[in-house]
């Protein structure tokens, strides 16, 4: 039996939870792929999610700990995650070194009392530092795994510096895409690096063959913050609306542009045809999909030097069999082929998207064949069980047991 701790800041609590669920989803397949392997995570405390301390789960065991007093103040972690937080509410970095005080302090703890035989940390920062500095306590092999804005993000002499000491002290590195992979590369050009996506439950997004598309259903999901490009969709349907051409759209997130949006909407006099739904259940994300014909997520790179790494919801979406329009931003290329798998348009070109969707619009068998081509590509590269396989692997081969 291997036993695994996880370490994350970005982790859900429930279901419910609309902080990203792709760690958890990564547990709970990597225990299925493997009967002997054995996972307990460890990640920052939720006031909203119950006491700290142990939860057991089906697949995994749960320690939250705690980072600031009272529990209100625990607001790092939450929402969509650590970075826009911080973005959103600069008076948080404040709570930065108690979090990781009480990180390394709970990451010493826990693995001296479960003694694991594998730590593997996601985020480079903070969780691969941490991780890095807590080593010579864990006496357990690092595998630190890197999601892309941790790598783009935070640039600065100190950073990039503590970034290599992560990287150089992991026994392995997995990064989950070719543009994560060329960043890593830069900061540390010595290091062996495995590339390996999150993935999506293939089956779960199957919402069945589509009809030819005959109507503009367009759907966009994230967080509605500038480099996921939601103003640039609201723009591209205030186009075709001005052309005439009958749409509707569903935002699905929440974010500091929701406000704006739905101004422009407004001031578009679409409020009918646009709906704002801020977050949903996983269920619903699913229904969504099944309601949409089109798919837009027009990421675009920031002047902090983010782009979209991967974005998972770009693979649920081709699951779905959606046409997907999105851009050259980061690694949605290794999803998106363009006229293969969806469509790719230059960043910020709300005209682009507009041309676009009209063509799916006119061309339905070629909306059609972009759908199921981007199901097929998907299911060959980016289903659960051989990542989850390949990650359980990997912590079966560095057990020193």
């Amino acid at each position: 039996m291997t036993h695994v701790l996880v370490v994350a800041s970005t982790f859900p609590a429930s279901d419910r939870d609309p902080v990203p669920g792709f760690v958890r989803e990564l547990v709970v397949q990597a225990v299925a792929a493997d009967p002997f392997l054995r996972v307990t995570v460890l990640a920052p405390h939720d006031p909203l999610a119950g006491p700290p301390g142990l939860t057991r789960h089906e697949h995994y065991d749960e320690y939250r700990f705690r980072y600031a007093w009272p529990a209100s103040l625990q607001r790092l972690a939450g929402g969509g995650g650590i970075v826009p937080t911080l973005r959103a509410d600069r008076r948080l970095y404040l709570l930065v070194p108690f979090f990781l005080i009480a990180e390394f302090l709970a990451l010493v703890r826990v693995a001296r009392r479960l003694r694991p035989d594998v730590v593997n940390a996601h985020w480079v920062i903070p969780q691969g530092v941490v991780a890095a500095l807590a080593r010579p306590f864990l006496r357990a092999p690092i595998v630190l795994t890197i999601h892309g804005g941790d790598v783009f993000t935070f640039n600065n002499a100190l950073t990039v510096a503590l970034k290599r000491f992560a990287m150089r002290r992991a026994a392995r590195v997995v990064v989950n895409s070719s543009a994560t992979l060329a960043r890593a590369l830069e900061i540390d050009p010595r290091g062996a690096f495995l590339t390996t996506p999150m993935g999506v439950d293939v089956e779960r997004f199957d919402v069945g063959e589509r009809p030819p598309l005959d109507a503009l259903r367009v759907l966009f999901v994230g967080r509605l913050v500038e480099e996921k490009g939601p103003l640039d969709v609201v723009e591209a349907i205030i186009l075709l609306h001005r052309r005439g051409v009958p749409i509707e759209a569903r935002f699905v997130g929440s974010g500091p542009q929701r406000e704006e949006i739905e101004r422009r909407v407004r001031a578009a006099g679409i409020g009918d045809a646009v709906r704002v739904l801020g977050w949903v259940s996983s269920d619903d994300v699913v229904e969504q999909y099944r309601w949409a014909t089109a798919f837009v997520g027009p990421s675009v790179q920031t002047a902090s030097g983010w782009v979209e790494a991967l974005g998972v919801v770009f693979i649920e979406a081709s699951a779905a069999r959606l046409p997907v329009i999105t851009t050259r931003a980061g690694g949605t290329t290794d999803i998106v082929r363009d006229r293969e798998t969806g469509l790719i348009v230059d960043e910020g070109s709300p005209a682009e998207i507009a041309d676009r969707l009209a063509e799916l619009l006119a061309r339905p068998e070629f909306a059609m064949r972009l759908g199921e081509a981007a199901r097929a590509h998907v299911r060959a590269n980016f289903a659960w069980p051989p990542i989850a396989h390949r990650y359980a692997q990997l912590f079966s081969e560095l057990d020193p047991r």
